[in-house]
Formats: structure tokens, sequence, C-alpha cells
């Protein structure tokens, strides 16, 4: 019989992208499929625009604003498939993303975790192209799945795995607790009940970024100790698994993006960062961020040029909310 495969779409205030969403899911030529809706108490919208797709296929849920993570272990309670897609309610997945990544997994079955190419959009996703990384591959050990993407910097957004139940299952569900990097974490818990990642190139999705009220794009006080506390369970978790030298540096790089990320705000936070990579054995690192700071970092130092970095992106985004 072919497998059940349950696409899970958490959604709050996304009137302007949910219809888009749920008709990616509904094009799917994997046939046998359910849609699961969740609207986690928007203010707009979203539940009436949801609701009008709702049959057989798809059924629409609402609750309480609890947060994204809620709706997803809402979405995966109510969901009876053998695997699993989280799609974000203002991302979308190719036609075919799904039917692809299921031939793969009847070949190699359900200890594994399937990911697939992806990519960032604002508005279509022809708009821009595929950037392949270190990520794009097979990885027989989940372990070297997180270690490359620790110390390469690189991710894998939601909407590309699919995701095998019994894994989910195993791993438990979403921590309602976190919110920035929740995705991170969860998947962190997959991976190491898992057999390893298998790639597949022909599963495509699609990332939508320019969102003004997008948790990914604020620095709130709740977000940044998610964060935080996101590297600490990394560590928790991968050194449990396993303590090698190569795991550590990995836990630390985490540690020292943090405090790249965040400095000269968030001292306590950023300090604690800073040693806890020190005690892993990891001094320095490379630190990332916007076109205007690697122009900056090498004219400045990366400190100042950090400075100047979130004084201009808080000027725009007070001014983006006096408009």
């Amino acid at each position: 019989m072919t497998p059940l495969v349950s696409i899970i779409i958490p959604a709050y205030n996304a009137e302007k992208f949910i219809a888009q969403t749920i008709l990616s899911a509904k094009s799917q030529t994997h046939r046998h499929k359910e849609i699961i809706v969740v609207d986690d108490g928007s203010s707009d919208r979203t539940f009436a625009i949801a609701n009008e797709f709702a049959g057989p296929e798809v059924r629409i849920f609402r609750q309480t604003n609890k947060g994204a993570s809620a709706a997803r272990n809402k979405g995966f309670a109510e969901s009876r498939g053998d695997y699993v897609q989280f799609l974000d309610a203002d991302d979308l997945i190719s036609s075919t993303k799904i039917e692809k990544q299921m031939i793969d997994a009847v070949v190699y079955g359900d200890r594994f975790i399937y990911g697939g190419k992806w990519k960032i959009f604002y508005q279509n996703p022809e708009e821009f192209v595929f950037s392949p990384n270190e990520l794009w591959k097979d990885f027989m050990d989940p372990v070297d799945w997180l270690i490359t993407s620790w110390t390469k910097q690189k991710w894998m957004h939601p909407s590309a795995w699919l995701t095998p139940r019994h894994l989910i299952e195993k791993a438990g569900p979403w921590d309602e607790s976190l919110s920035l990097h929740d995705d991170g974490e969860f998947f962190c818990r997959i991976l190491l009940q898992s057999k390893g990642v298998r790639f597949c190139r022909e599963a495509e999705s699609y990332y939508r970024k320019g969102i003004d009220n997008s948790l990914s794009s604020t620095f709130s006080e709740k977000a940044i100790g998610s964060h935080s506390r996101i590297c600490q369970l990394y560590e928790k978790y991968l050194l449990q698994y396993t303590n090698s030298d190569k795991a550590r540096k990995a836990c630390a790089t985490n540690y020292l993006a943090f405090y790249y990320t965040y400095y000269p705000e968030y001292k306590p936070l950023t300090r604690a960062a800073k040693e806890a990579a020190a005690r892993l054995g990891l001094h320095r690192g490379a630190p990332q961020g916007t076109g205007l700071f690697y122009i900056l970092k090498y004219i400045l130092g990366w400190k100042l040029a950090r400075r100047i970095e979130h004084a201009f992106h808080r000027k725009v985004h007070i001014r983006a909310s006096i408009l």
C-alpha cells in the first residue's frame, strides 16, 4: 500500500500566503496524502481563507495562540501519515517534492530522514537560483550531518525535510518553550534517532523571507533566550551521543556564532556563550553577517562593524514600524 504522507501547516496571521501554500500542498503528485492546517489564533482572515479549502483531503483546526511549535504538535496529533511534511504557512514546495522523496523512501526505508534542495525567495520562487552547500549530499551518519551543519554554519529549512513518523515519535514533540531556531532543536533530535540523511536533488522547496513580523527577523529578548538555550541543548544532545573532538568543536562553533551574532548586546548571554566555546576548546571563529557587515569588518574590525550593523537595522526597523 502507498504510504500516507501528512502535510502539516501551522499558520498565524498568514492571510497573504495561506491560500498559495495550501495549493502548493494540494498540487502534490504523491496522491496518498492528507493536509492539516492549524490556525494558531490568527487575528486576520487566515482561518477563513484556509477553511475555504476544507474537505476530505484538507482538515482545518483552530487553537488559541500558543506559537508555531504548539500548532505543529497539534497538527501531528491529528495526523495519521506514515511520513510527515512540515510546511510553514508562507513557504512553498514543488508539485513533485514529496513524490521524489517517497521514491527514495521506498528504496532506503524509514530509518532515514529525507532532505532536498531549497532556495530563498521573496515574492516568486523563480526570482532566485539554488545555492548548493556542504549539506546537499547523503550522510550515512547523522552525527556527520550535524557536525557539518554547525562547523560550516549551514542549515536546512523545515519544509525541505520529509520525516518518517516513527522517528518523530521516538524523538518527541516540538519544544513549545522555544521560539527562535526551534526547528534546529527539533530536527537535531530527529537526526540522532535516524540512520542518516538521504538527499534528493529533485525534491524542491522554497523558503520565503522579507516578512516584517516573522520571528526570524526579530531580536526579541525571548527569541535570543531561546537561541541561547538551543546552543546548550545542542551540546547536551550531541555530546551524549559522541564526545569526540569534532563534536566538541561543532558545539563550540555554535556558541561562538551566537556570541558574534549578538555582540555587543545581551551581555550575560553572549559572555556565557564565549566562555562555553572556550570550555570546549575553541577561542576564535569567523564572524558572519550581512553584506554591510563584511564590508565594514575589513575596514573597522568585526566589533565596530557589528555595532554599526545593529544600529543600521534597528533604525530601518523603527522607520518601517512608523510607516
